[in-house]
């Protein structure tokens, strides 16, 4: 019985030597993987703070851009649109301009003394609506007199070349084949193909009477020197007499 005992005792106090053993191996796992642990958080906790970081610079970003558009927006002045109707040589005109020069000129078929044509006028409002939308429109003779004057010594004969400055509105491409309006010389006419050749684009024939047929300022963007290949009258946003008369105009001066 004693020796039964003993051994009971000595099982007893094996199991709990391999207890303590197992607890002891458990402790030092514990220990040795709280140190990752806490790598793990600090790497977490860092991340957390950067994202956060990030948020706040974004968002500082958007509330400057904000600020920086609504300033923009309060701090760009209206531009002005000076406009009239003028008769000069029993020939009728709409015109328009800005601070930066003349902006618009197109024949108008009314008296000036009855006031604007509406037609006309739907035009230019449609034209303004499209180049200027942040604009205000001015009925002004005198801002327009430099203009008209250079457009009436033209139309006695007395001038070859306008001088006065220009606020062209249009596109990329139609702004280049304005600039080849210009270099036609005054009496002379150019086909739609040389245009085009002009502009080294000779496939884009069509697209090149496309913007001269969109010509805010007529006359002085002289639009009418271009002709068909046979030298015959082609459509004109001023109406074919009105060309024919410009033409003609220009090669009695010769």
């Amino acid at each position: 019985m004693q020796t039964m005992r003993a051994k009971s005792e000595e099982q007893t106090e094996q199991g709990m030597a391999e207890l303590q053993g197992m607890r002891g191996k458990s402790e030092m796992e514990t220990m040795r993987a709280e140190p990752e642990m806490q790598t793990v958080r600090a790497e977490s906790e860092m991340q957390t703070k950067r994202a956060k970081s990030e948020m706040e610079t974004e968002r500082e970003k958007s509330v400057m851009q904000a600020k920086r558009a609504s300033s923009e927006m309060q701090t760009e002045p209206t531009k002005s649109i000076y406009w009239g109707v003028v008769r000069l040589l029993e020939n009728n005109f709409l015109m328009a301009a800005t601070d930066e020069g003349l902006c618009y000129l197109q024949f108008h078929e009314a008296d000036p003394a009855g006031g604007v044509d509406e037609g006309a006028w739907l035009e230019l409002a449609k034209w303004a609506r499209a180049q200027l939308s942040e604009s205000s429109w001015v009925e002004d003779a005198e801002k327009l007199q430099p203009y008209i004057l250079q457009l009436e010594e033209y139309l006695k004969g007395l001038r070859t070349a306008f001088t006065l400055p220009l606020d062209l509105r249009g596109t990329a491409f139609q702004q280049s084949v304005w600039r080849v309006l210009h270099e036609i010389p005054h009496g002379g006419t150019f086909s739609y193909s040389q245009v085009a050749q002009a502009l080294d684009k000779m496939s884009a024939v069509r697209a090149v009477g496309t913007a001269i047929g969109a010509n805010p300022v007529l006359i002085v963007v002289p639009c009418h020197r271009v002709v068909g290949k046979d030298g015959s009258l082609t459509g004109y946003r001023g109406g074919l007499r009105n060309k024919e008369k410009l033409l003609l105009l220009e090669r009695a001066g010769l």
